[in-house]
């Protein structure tokens, strides 16, 4: 028979001591969530590989837009709104590469480009720094956006699923995606997987109001993002305010949702798994996601910033 002792009291006090000096180092401002993400994942970046998701470009949306949305309404108003935000989040990482490419050269080359940088041309300078083994909260950064980049374009994809099957438009959306329409759910990480870091509109704004920058292009960089923010903020509402018209009870926001603007978009996902419309469920579903990885990235310039 084996007798287990009891650990001597000091060892209880000596654990204790240790699991407080690790919980005390974590940043600052992390709250009871925080910690225990930052424990549990403490390491872990997830990268563009570890995800599949639908895909269009932001030519052929724009071109999709402008050949086959002609209403004046609620939803086409909403679709310009989308199309003006994917430009700017283009314009806001173009303005993050010049301050790469300034202050983070012997990471590794920019890409060459004009105006602005592609998506593609992200990807090839994300590549360039992991080919350098880089592991700074710079290529963080350039790794994360390149995430949230790809869910803005997938949820562009299903938002043109949507306005095809609703509106009953004559186009083929297979001329205007790239790939394979994944089947509903597919491109939907379980929930469990979902534990980023995230920053508020409010909190994000109200650190860019008094942030300086040591660098042009950086500071430029914060106060687009915050500008990026309130894009979302308003284009989201916009779909609020549509998904409370819809003839299905359970497609709609619950009572009160409207009034929170885009901070309700999460309740709204959640209790949107009753819908029977599966377009529109994908289509608010993906927009989380989307929206989860906007407030991540917020979060994680702040950090790079700190």
């Amino acid at each position: 028979m084996k007798i287990t002792m009891p650990l001597p009291r000091i060892v209880h006090y000596t654990i204790l001591t240790m699991l407080m000096f690790l919980i005390g180092a974590l940043p600052a401002g992390f709250d009871h969530q925080d910690r225990k993400e930052h424990l549990d994942r403490q390491g872990r970046l997830d990268h563009r590989s570890d995800y599949i998701m639908d895909s269009i470009s932001g030519g052929n949306f724009s071109d999709y837009v402008s050949t086959h949305i002609t209403e004046k309404d609620r939803w086409a108003l909403s679709m310009r709104t989308f199309g003006s935000f994917h430009n700017f989040m283009h314009e806001l990482m173009t303005q993050m590469v010049r301050h790469g490419e300034n202050e983070h050269l012997e990471r590794g080359e920019t890409p060459d480009f004009s105006n602005r940088i592609s998506g593609g041309q992200w990807s090839d300078y994300r590549q360039t720094l992991e080919d350098a083994g880089d592991d700074s909260p710079w290529y963080e950064l350039v790794r994360i956006t390149e995430i949230m980049h790809d869910r803005v374009h997938h949820a562009m994809a299903r938002s043109l699923l949507y306005d095809h099957h609703v509106h009953s438009r004559d186009a083929d959306p297979e001329d205007y995606l790239r790939g394979d329409i994944l089947d509903f759910g597919e491109g939907i990480p379980d929930p469990d997987e979902r534990s980023i870091n995230t920053a508020s509109l409010d909190e994000f704004r109200e650190w860019a109001w008094r942030y300086d920058a040591g660098t042009p292009e950086f500071h430029s960089s914060v106060q687009k993002m915050a500008v990026f923010a309130h894009m979302l903020d308003d284009m989201l509402t916009q779909w609020l305010e549509y998904g409370e018209e819809h003839s299905d009870p359970d497609c709609s926001p619950a009572d009160g949702n409207e009034s929170l603007r885009s901070a309700a978009w999460p309740n709204y996902a959640q209790q949107i798994v009753g819908c029977e419309d599966p377009l529109w469920r994908e289509l608010v579903l993906v927009s989380d996601l989307m929206r989860d990885r906007i407030h991540h990235m917020m979060y994680k310039l702040m950090a790079y910033a700190d």
